[in-house]
């Protein structure tokens, strides 16, 4: 005769049992993620973006690395691209993060004054403006300045081709 306790015993232990593969499943699926080939990028015109709003030059790092599927002159025209528009996008961009900060310090401190929030709007407003001038300003100097085949490849959604 099985009692109450018995199968209640029973269904915890099938619980725990599923339990323990679901995560072995998704511990195995992050492993296996993370030991992808990484070495072409996922999202060419995202990585661009992250490789021009690199702040030191020589600190590029993985965001470097979808120039070497570019076109030789791609990729000079690119890194001359990163030295004319890169500070300013950068410092744009740093801006808009820097009054969204404020505007959300504001409402966290419990600030309702029309006047404080307003300004803090216009301050984030005004820096998101200049963050997508400085962004249109290098996409105008992108299609000016880089090859068919180049500009084709930083539109795709999918993975570039190895050269």
């Amino acid at each position: 005769m099985i009692t109450p306790a018995v199968t209640t015993r029973r269904w915890v232990l099938i619980g725990s049992l599923a339990l323990n593969l679901f995560l072995i499943g998704f511990l195995a699926i992050g492993f296996f993620r993370h030991h992808e080939d990484h070495d072409r990028p996922p999202r060419p015109f995202y990585e661009m973006m992250r490789f021009m709003q690199t702040d030191a030059p020589g600190e590029e790092g993985r965001s470097a690395h979808f120039l070497k599927h570019m076109p030789d002159q791609d990729r000079d025209a690119l890194i001359t691209l990163r030295e004319k528009h890169g500070p300013a996008l950068s410092r744009a961009k740093a801006e808009t993060w820097a009054t969204r900060a404020r505007l959300r310090d504001l409402m966290q401190n419990g600030v309702r004054d029309p006047e404080q929030l307003t300004a803090a709007l216009r301050q984030t407003r005004d820096a998101q403006t200049r963050y997508f001038d400085e962004t249109n300003a290098l996409l105008l100097d992108i299609a000016g300045s880089l090859s068919d085949e180049g500009y084709k490849m930083l539109a795709e959604k999918r993975r570039p081709e190895p050269k």
